[in-house]
């Protein structure tokens, strides 16, 4: 059975936890933030005595949401975790609560990934940290860490060859990856830039760590999750460090890096994910 038809990804995910675990002594932890907007049942904007009576509902679900780019878009965050299946479980199990609220309050939450043309999309952000004992991501400065260089590298090589694993057949997936609307559009890196498909966001440097921007809020998080976790064990078994990182927009044109697949066409004919993971499973 391929990649692309499997339906249940925990024993791969464990699979290659074990690996990590085993041949390098590592162990990746998630965190993760869904985006997505809040309307009106009939579709138009939700009022203030709404947005605040869906807030007062989230905390009896010990969730909180903080406001994004978009008219009516939100986001809320999920604290990290290195237990991949309950972390799966959660993003799911939340995704549902949120619905619940909404549906209480005659409200209609939207996950999709590009649900109105001309403005942002919703992303599920996953933040991806390098356990030994400590974050070996804090280890020396972003320029010459090595463990980050060779993961950031890793998924950015890999990425165009997956990004059918993870977007599919869904033509809304790909329309989210445009300029202006702060989505990644190319194989790009940067420091806290919201223009690129990795992000490193500022903060301490006990918790640095990676952003992925790839995925959509309706993505499937088991196929995100182990699609980083081959990623981490490509760049622990074969080290690269190729890409530059960015220090403006990604989307402008004097930088020449590869863009993201924007069909579903090029995403499947391109797709090798498959022949990747079996190499380094050997």
């Amino acid at each position: 059975m391929t990649l692309l038809e499997l339906k249940d990804f925990n024993s791969e995910i464990e699979k290659v936890a074990s690996l990590l675990r085993g041949k390098f002594n590592v162990m990746p932890k998630f965190g993760v933030e869904i985006e997505f907007y809040l309307r009106h049942k009939i579709g138009k904007l939700a009022n203030a005595e709404q947005i605040n009576a869906f807030k007062k509902e989230l905390e009896k679900f010990s969730l909180t949401i903080s406001d994004e780019k978009g008219l009516d878009q939100f986001e809320t965050q999920l604290k990290a975790s290195s237990h991949y299946s309950q972390l799966i479980q959660l993003i799911k199990d939340t995704k549902l609560d949120l619905q619940k609220i909404a549906n209480k309050l005659h409200l209609k939450i939207i996950f999709s990934p590009k649900p109105f043309v001309g403005t942002y999309g919703s992303s599920m952000h996953f933040h991806l940290s390098l356990y030994n004992k400590h974050n070996v991501f804090s280890e020396d400065t972003i320029s010459t860490n090595k463990f980050l260089s060779n993961v950031i590298n890793s998924i950015l090589l890999m990425l165009n060859q997956s990004i059918y694993l993870l977007c599919g057949d869904d033509l809304e997936e790909y329309n989210r990856f445009m300029p202006n609307f702060m989505a990644p559009v190319n194989l790009s890196w940067g420091n806290n830039n919201r223009t690129t498909a990795i992000r490193i966001p500022d903060s301490d440097i006990n918790s640095r760590r990676l952003e992925f921007r790839v995925p959509s809020a309706s993505c499937d998080p088991q196929k995100v999750v182990f699609f980083l976790l081959v990623a981490v064990l490509n760049a622990l078994t074969n080290p690269k460090a190729t890409i530059d990182r960015v220090y403006g927009n990604a989307a402008d044109p004097q930088y020449k890096f590869n863009d993201l697949f924007t069909n579903p066409a090029a995403a499947r004919d391109s797709y090798t994910l498959d022949e990747i993971y079996s190499k380094l499973c050997i």
